[in-house]
C-alpha cells in the first residue's frame, strides 16, 4: 500500500515574482523496492531537497541523485526510482527566476540536475535534510531565497514579458513579432532566452503547448486528441502526438491508460 502525503504553500509575498510554490511531498509505502517516478519535459524550473534517513532517495540512470538539485528544465523525458519512503521538498519558480537568484547562463542547466552545494553551502543543505519540522524548513527557504534576492542579477524585463506572452497564447503567438515588439531581432530574443530560462523561444513554446495538452488530458476536458490539436495550434492530431510522445515518451492514449497512485505538473509514479 502506498500513502501519499502532497502539499502546496505560498511563499513570502516579496518572493512570489519569482516563486510559484513551495511543495512537500512524503511517501510512506510499505514496499521495499524503489517506485518508477516519470519525468516529463517542463517549462518551470524547481529546487528539489529530497532523502530517506538521510540518504537520497531518488536514482536516474547514472545512479543517485543529489539530495538537493536544481531541476525542472528538462526536454528529454526520463524516468527514475524513488524510495518508497521519501521525503521531499521543494520550490517551483517562474523561467526567469534561475539567472536571478543564481546568475548562470541558464543554457547550460538544460537537461541537468546540478548539485544545490555548487551555490548554496553545505551545511545550509546538511540543516534542510536534518529538519524534522516543516514550518522551520519553510523559513529556512525562504531565508536563503531572500539573501539570493539581495544579491539577485539584474532583470531581462523583455524575456519575462516574453516568456508569459507564450505561455498565455501558444497556439497564437509568433516568435518574429515577439522580437520586433521588443525592438530586437529573432537571434538577439533566442539568445536573450537562452541565457535567462534556458529553452529557446521556440522551444519554450512547445514545452507550454505541451504541458497545457498534457493538461487538458489530465483533466478530461476534452478526450478528443484532434480538438486538443486545433485549439492549441497544432497542425493535425499527428503533429499533436509526434510532440506529446516527444517530450514524455509516451502516446497520449499510452499516458492516459497508465496506472498512477501520484502525479503532478508533468511528473507522476507509476503504480
Amino acid at each position: 500500500m502506498n500513502i501519499v502525503q502532497h502539499k502546496i504553500f505560498t511563499p513570502p509575498k516579496h518572493l512570489q515574482p519569482y516563486i510559484r510554490f513551495y511543495w512537500t511531498l512524503d511517501l510512506n509505502g510499505s514496499g521495499v523496492v524503489d517506485q518508477t517516478f516519470w519525468m516529463y519535459a517542463r517549462r518551470y524550473p524547481r529546487l528539489v531537497v529530497q532523502h530517506y534517513d538521510g540518504s537520497s532517495a531518488v536514482t536516474n540512470a547514472n545512479g543517485y541523485l543529489p539530495v538537493s538539485y536544481l531541476g525542472g528544465l528538462n526536454l528529454t523525458p526520463y524516468a527514475c526510482g524513488i524510495h518508497p519512503c521519501a521525503k521531499i521538498m521543494g520550490a517551483s519558480f517562474y523561467p526567469h527566476t534561475l539567472r536571478r537568484f543564481f546568475g548562470f547562463d541558464v543554457v547550460d542547466m538544460v537537461d541537468e540536475l546540478p548539485d544545490l552545494t555548487n551555490f548554496a553551502p553545505e551545511w545550509w543543505v546538511a540543516s534542510m535534510v536534518e529538519e524534522t519540522d516543516e514550518n522551520r524548513k519553510l523559513a529556512k527557504l525562504s531565508e536563503f531565497f531572500t539573501s539570493r534576492l539581495l544579491h539577485a542579477a539584474p532583470r531581462d524585463s523583455a524575456i519575462q514579458t516574453g516568456w508569459e506572452k507564450i505561455s498565455q497564447f501558444p497556439a497564437s503567438c509568433n516568435i518574429m513579432s515577439l522580437a520586433k515588439d521588443f525592438g530586437i531581432s529573432p537571434r538577439q530574443l533566442e539568445r536573450r532566452f537562452k541565457l535567462t530560462i534556458g529553452y529557446s523561444p521556440k522551444q519554450f513554446l512547445r514545452v507550454s503547448r505541451f504541458e497545457i495538452a498534457l493538461a487538458e488530458l489530465k483533466a478530461r476536458i476534452d478526450p478528443k486528441i484532434s480538438d486538443i490539436a486545433y485549439r492549441l495550434g497544432y497542425a493535425d492530431q499527428s503533429h499533436l502526438i509526434r510532440e506529446f510522445k516527444e517530450f514524455s515518451g509516451h502516446t497520449p492514449t499510452r499516458y492516459l491508460s497508465t496506472g498512477k497512485f501520484y502525479e503532478e505538473n508533468g511528473a507522476f509514479i507509476v503504480k
